[in-house]
């Protein structure tokens, strides 16, 4: 098995252009994953930039018969995507991480908040890429997962209002024996 970007963005609300200059950069990537609000704008970042996209309903795609969460295997490591309104994820993210465990996820990407984060809990590494379009703390941010065999890396990013893209922080787990 060979390494996989995979890039992670979501609640992009119908403006999908910050998303689409970063991920320009960025890429290319082996899948991107968007965790809802809205699912058109994951379809359409999927055919402008002509990679595969993998994404699930949010609280505001309606009554979308799209999944509102998908387990997937990706890399060699098993991914709860969820938009995380269902888990409460406002609140904190003890239903999630419950849930996570339930379906073995080694990484959860979820959204909802529009605040980037990353912590681990038990080994169980849980990712909000934050928002490029309407962030709740100022910061226009996304995330990319880098994913090699024993080794899982996530990078946070924040875009600035010229489409500049730096690394806010980094986490990095490596399963070696």
């Amino acid at each position: 098995m060979s390494s996989m970007r995979i890039a992670l963005v979501g609640d992009t609300h119908r403006d999908i252009q910050p998303a689409e200059r970063a991920l320009r950069k960025l890429g290319p990537f082996d899948y991107i994953l968007h965790t809802g609000d809205f699912l058109d704008d994951a379809a359409l970042l999927g055919q402008r930039l002509d990679q595969p996209v993998i994404a699930v309903a949010g609280n505001c795609d309606g009554l979308s018969l799209v999944a509102r969460e998908r387990v997937l295997e990706l890399g060699g490591i098993r991914i709860l995507l969820s938009h995380g309104h269902l888990y409460e994820v406002k609140r904190g993210l003890l239903p999630l991480f419950y849930r996570a465990r339930e379906v073995g996820a080694d990484l959860v990407v979820y959204g909802h908040t529009h605040i980037a984060a990353c912590e681990t809990e038990s080994g169980i590494v849980l990712v909000n890429p934050g928002s490029v379009t309407l962030p709740r703390d100022g910061r226009k941010t996304m995330a990319v997962a880098e994913v090699e065999p024993g080794r899982l890396a996530i990078r946070l990013l924040v875009i600035d209002e010229l489409g500049m893209v730096r690394e806010e922080r980094s986490f990095e787990r490596s399963n070696e024996a």
